[in-house]
């Protein structure tokens, strides 16, 4: 997540909650339309979203109408919303129709002088070419469900390879983990009530990372905020067992979110290195949807375990796939967790 986009976002948070104060307090038509602004300014496809499911039937028609209408003229906002109207809204068109239909307005967005089209335009062009090529062994081994071989839970990539992690039967005070108590105490950006859950933890005994000028880094504690909606959380990790939030947005969590009675952490799952494969960054990255264009120095993709007695997300999140994105930053001792999804 690049510096301009963390800026925009903060820029947006004190408009985006007086719109929900606002909803809140039962001024639906005008913070329906102050909330469409807020989507049309740029910070567009958690907005949309919420706009979207905040409006009835009629102002969702209406709204339609009026980007189709706006999107056949020189309006590259409306094309680029027409594209996020399809994957928002219910429509009858066949999967290969409606990526021409998107990769129609998404070049006319970017020929019109809208940088952002180009990223979307991108990421489309190359889910058509993965659609048509046949599985990588990378990726059949990867979201391969046979219940005989152990479910995958990380990949990591670092150092031209990926580190695949499963489940292990016994678990070591030092061993890397899939969940557990991070035991960490917090320091920066206030945030709560939830708190953030550690996703994983992976241990340097069992992925030898090379520490970045002789500053020992044993482990590599990644949480995220699942409480948190559109959840981006910054921290980088000290040697006294000090997590530090830089960056966080929202902070602020909503209740039952993803589901009632969201545990405060997850059982602690021991993992053990099942797979280290050399790998190009674009073979890896050609496995995962929305995979940053350049790696970090270690990049971990955590899709939804599907093997355990327990969820990290609702149901809806587990069918659209949402991953869990931590790129870690060695030298700054920094980690940048988020989610994406197809």
């Amino acid at each position: 997540m690049d510096e301009a986009y963390y800026k925009r976002m903060e820029a947006f948070r004190p408009r985006f909650e007086d719109v929900l104060q606002r909803l809140d307090a039962g001024e639906g038509p005008d913070a329906l339309v102050s909330l469409r602004a807020l989507a049309e300014d740029g910070f567009a496809p958690a907005l949309f979203s919420l706009a979207w499911n905040a409006a009835d039937d009629s102002d969702q028609a209406a709204w339609i109408a009026e980007l189709e209408r706006r999107a056949t003229g020189p309006d590259p906002l409306a094309k680029y919303f027409m594209c996020m109207a399809y994957d928002f809204c219910p429509n009858r068109l066949d999967f290969e129709t409606t990526n021409a239909k998107k990769r129609k307005y998404l070049e006319e967005a970017v020929s019109l002088g809208y940088g952002h089209a180009q990223d979307w335009l991108d990421e489309l062009v190359r889910m058509e070419f993965r659609q048509q090529r046949p599985s990588s062994p990378y990726e059949l081994e990867c979201f391969d469900n046979d219940p005989t071989k152990p479910e995958r839970f990380v990949h990591a990539y670092y150092d031209g390879a990926c580190y695949m992690f499963a489940h292990q039967v016994e678990i070591s005070e030092s061993a890397s983990t899939f969940g557990g108590e991070h035991g960490y105490q917090f320091a920066g950006i206030l945030h709560g009530p939830a708190p953030l859950q550690q996703v994983v933890r992976l241990s340097q005994k069992d992925f030898g990372w090379s520490d970045p000028e002789d500053m020992p880094l044993p482990e590599l504690p990644m949480l995220f905020g699942f409480s948190y909606d559109g959840s981006y959380v910054e921290y980088t990790v000290s040697n006294d067992r000090t997590l530090t939030v830089e960056r966080m947005h929202p902070t602020e969590s909503l209740p039952s979110r993803p589901y009632e009675n969201f545990p405060t952490s997850f059982p602690a799952i021991a993992l053990t290195l099942v797979e280290r494969r050399p790998m190009s960054y674009e073979e890896f990255s050609d496995g995962w949807w929305n995979t940053p264009k350049t790696p970090p120095d270690i990049l971990v993709m955590v899709p939804p375990p599907r093997r355990l007695d327990f969820s990290i997300w609702d149901a809806e999140a587990v069918n659209a796939g949402v991953v869990v994105v931590f790129e870690c930053h060695l030298r700054e001792r920094r980690i940048c967790a988020y989610s994406v999804c197809d």
